[in-house]
């Protein structure tokens, strides 16, 4: 079987530029890294996979100075390169390694790749080793199907996430032995203080940095934690949950080409409209929109999803929820969203028989309180098919899977998951196997929260909006938030939303502009009703004014571009200034500047055009207060 390392690199790094052409001990750490690699024994080469961009041109003639293979390739599509790579030389089994790892153990690549094909596997990582001395194997079969079938590969720099799911690929993570495991360690080199370290290190031996083996390495470091601490930043696993959320690694089951690899085949489209400008100045790019039915999506190019929320606000009346769909279809809300709870998962006994005695008690105890609130199966139907009549959307927050089932057989086209269940993964999971979009409420999630529910969405389908939410009822302004709106989009390359529930509309309107592109608000018919979230509601006048302002805000962001409106130019041709002449330049006169001013209406040359004619002769006898043309200047 022809086996191969890649090394993918290039030189650009945010926060290391040019780290693979540093210097340690005379070489750069790029040369000192092919020469580590070439101690394995089983592969019969080590090809540096670079990108075509003339940054990277350096690579490339470093490689042909030592006469290293050399493959370029596309720029941000590792996958791709890679791919290509293997295609070229006719690879079958791959040893991917990063340029950044001067330290890779070479004893652990030939002991994988004999522990890969005993087990018959697509993919094999080791665990436990030092960050920054691992690398991976896969077969050219499994690095095809991940390029042909990834629904996104622009992230693709992050190649691990795309093989490391056993739902897709035959998985096998061994165990570094026991001498060489220090995960708490990092060899790596990604920032200065790496960098420090690792010539530090590369300083305590009489010996070229590629012959330092793993076991010297670490006994070095065992008894120096000077060292260490150099760059000791143990392994910040929420960042990393946060980066790897943002990724999406689904594997599909068909080939997706890569023209439109990054968006659903079914519903592919470009991002386009003028509902963009909103993101676009804000410094994002537009991401795929969300199809609820064949005529209302979620997205960037979409005016703004509004769902009323009834919650239980109907207070357990069919007659009260249907008032309230009445009202919401009546003022152009898009969607109304309700509760489906199934009571025997909702509560432990104990908690069931918890009293709960007060106004706002529609029952003796927990139990009897949420019981009084809760819709059957059959008001759900029913309500469905009523929101349908009136155009609107029907769905629910389903609290637990039992729930989900019967919004299934209803028909329900999309999900909410609430504030408190965004920890509950198996719920999420089988929402997300619906394949229907999903609403996620980020209420009482802390950022390690949202990162591994997308992890378990984004395993089924990317169809998905979290909304920036304070479960606080009514929420205080400065409890809102709304710059989050922001933060969850750049973090999580995301849709983001706006769960408001403070008093009044105001809030609502500004997470809009600033670019939620679904903001839902609590609906109520009157405010002094009997229940829990009736008082942080709006009645009808209030729900009407929400969307009125909300759409006007949308009007009123307009596109970004510095334009003349259309309706302010014959304004601005009354009222703009052109150049006039002073006094009277008789024909002949070499025009000055000192012989014009400016007056309306705008309709000749403005001031910045001066140089057009002054300097140049008059054409003809020029009077006094008169708008001058280029035509009256030789």
């Amino acid at each position: 079987m022809k086996t191969a390392v890649f090394l993918a690199v290039r030189t650009i790094s945010r926060r290391l530029p040019h780290k693979i052409m540093r210097q340690v001990g005379g070489k750069t750490v790029l040369e000192h890294t092919v020469a580590r690699l070439r101690r394995a024994e089983v592969p019969q080469d080590v090809i540096v996979c670079t990108s075509t961009n003339p940054g990277d041109d350096i690579i490339a003639d470093m490689a042909d100075l030592h006469g290293w293979t050399c493959f370029r390739g596309a720029e941000d599509d590792v996958l791709e390169r890679v791919y290509r790579a293997a295609q070229e030389y006719d690879i079958e089994m791959v040893v991917r390694a990063t340029g950044d790892n001067m330290f890779v153990c070479p004893e652990h690549i030939d002991w994988m790749l004999e522990k890969h094909r005993q087990a018959g596997v697509d993919w094999a990582t080791v665990d436990g080793l030092p960050w920054g001395m691992k690398s991976e194997t896969f077969t050219f079969g499994a690095l095809k199907r991940a390029y042909l079938y990834a629904e996104d590969t622009s992230m693709s720099e992050y190649l691990t996430w795309y093989f490391d799911q056993p739902q897709y690929f035959k998985t096998l993570h061994l165990e570094a032995r026991q001498e060489y495991r220090r995960p708490d360690y990092r060899v790596t080199m990604d920032t200065p203080d790496d960098l420090e370290f690792v010539r530090r290190v590369c300083q305590q031996f009489d010996k070229r940095p590629s012959e330092i083996t793993t076991s010297e390495l670490i006994e070095l470091l065992d008894r120096m934690p000077d060292l260490v601490a150099i760059n000791a930043r143990v392994a910040d696993r929420i960042h990393d949950k946060a980066i790897r959320a943002k990724v999406n690694t689904r594997i599909l089951a068909i080939p997706r080409s890569t023209d439109i690899r990054m968006q659903d085949a079914a519903t592919a489209r470009a991002p386009s409209g003028a509902h963009l400008a909103r993101i676009q100045t804000a410094g994002f790019e537009p991401l795929p929109a969300i199809p609820v039915t064949p005529e209302k999506w979620i997205g960037d190019e979409h005016p703004v999803f509004i769902v009323a929320e009834i919650g239980q606000n109907h207070n357990g009346s069919v007659d009260i929820a249907k008032q309230l769909i009445d009202v919401a279809a009546l003022h152009g809300v898009d969607a109304v969203k309700s509760c489906k709870r199934d009571l025997a998962c909702e509560m432990t006994d104990e908690a069931w028989k918890d009293p709960y005695v007060g106004p706002q008690s529609f029952g003796n105890t927990c139990g009897e309180h949420r019981e009084a609130l809760e819709l059957s199966a059959e008001q759900h139907a029913e309500l469905f098919e009523y929101c349908r009549a009136k155009g609107v959307e029907y769905f629910v927050s389903a609290c637990d899977i039992p729930s989900v089932e019967i919004m299934e057989q209803i028909g329900v086209n999309l999900y909410k998951v609430a504030s408190r269940d965004i920890r509950n993964l198996p719920l999420l999971q089988r929402i997300a196997q619906t394949g229907k979009p999903l609403i996620l409420s980020a209420g009482m999630a802390a950022e390690e929260d949202i990162a591994d529910a997308l992890l378990s969405i984004r395993k089924h389908h990317g169809k998905v909006v979290v909304a920036q939410c304070t479960s606080d009822y009514p929420t205080a302004y400065e409890d809102c938030n709304l710059l989050a709106i922001h933060t969850l989009r750049r973090k999580f390359n995301v849709l983001t939303g706006l769960s408001d529930h403070t008093v009044g509309i105001m809030t609502a309107v500004v997470g809009a502009a600033m670019g939620a592109c679904m903001v839902e608000k609590h609906v109520t018919l009157a405010r002094y009703m009997k229940g829990t979230d009736h008082a942080c509601s709006l009645e009808p006048e209030g729900l009407k004014r929400v969307v009125r302002d909300i759409r006007n805000a949308q009007r009123a962001l307009g596109s970004g571009l510095v334009r003349v409106p259309a309706g302010v130019e014959s304004a601005r041709i009354k009222l703009d200034r052109s150049l006039v002449s002073k006094t009277t330049i008789p024909e002949g006169t070499l025009l000055a500047e000192s012989m014009l001013c400016l007056k309306s209406p705008g309709t000749g040359l403005p001031w910045r055009e001066r140089d057009l004619i002054v300097g140049k002769s008059s054409r003809r006898d020029i009077p006094a207060d008169v708008i001058l043309c280029r035509e009256d200047f030789d």
